[in-house]
């Protein structure tokens, strides 16, 4: 906890300053994906290691999840602002907002059922999961901004 309130409070504002365009919030988002698959394959590493070693794997492992998380929220936030409809940006920052708490309730079960339930295997399948999310994030801002239409951004 300790680690993750300094590293969020050191990083929070710069990264989110290299991530206030569209290109740059994906590639935040890009490498966030990744990052939390190496913190998830760190945390399956910290398995039946010596309780100093075991302790050094969990911090480096929070070290990496942090900084992906600032890269994640960053950017997503860059993109709910940037591809919602200029007409109702309440609106998809609700949603956006709903989606977000709608991860913060399934996230303990999502653990619970992976990496608790089948150990390593779990990590491995919870850091597939988030690598493959973060690497979903540039065609599906390229499919949302084919048609500028639908965003009130035309006539």
């Amino acid at each position: 906890m300790i680690v993750n309130c300094v590293l969020v409070a050191l990083l929070q504002v710069r990264v989110a300053r290299r991530a206030c365009q569209v290109p740059s919030a994906v590639r935040a988002m890009g490498w966030s994906g990744p990052l939390l698959g190496v913190s998830c394959a760190v945390y399956a590493l910290s398995a039946g290691l010596s309780p100093v070693w075991a302790v050094l794997s969990l911090t480096a492992g929070a070290v990496v999840q942090v900084f992906a998380e600032v890269l994640s929220a960053a950017g997503g936030w860059t993109l709910g602002y940037e591809l919602a409809d200029a007409r109702a940006h309440g609106v998809y920052r609700g949603v956006f907002g709903a989606g977000l708490s709608a991860g913060i309730m399934a996230g303990p079960a999502l653990v619970t059922v992976t990496a608790i339930a089948h150990g390593s295997l779990g990590w491995a399948v919870l850091g597939v999961l988030f690598a493959a999310a973060g690497l979903a994030v540039a065609p599906a801002v390229r499919w949302a901004r084919r048609d500028g239409a639908w965003r009130g951004e035309a006539g």
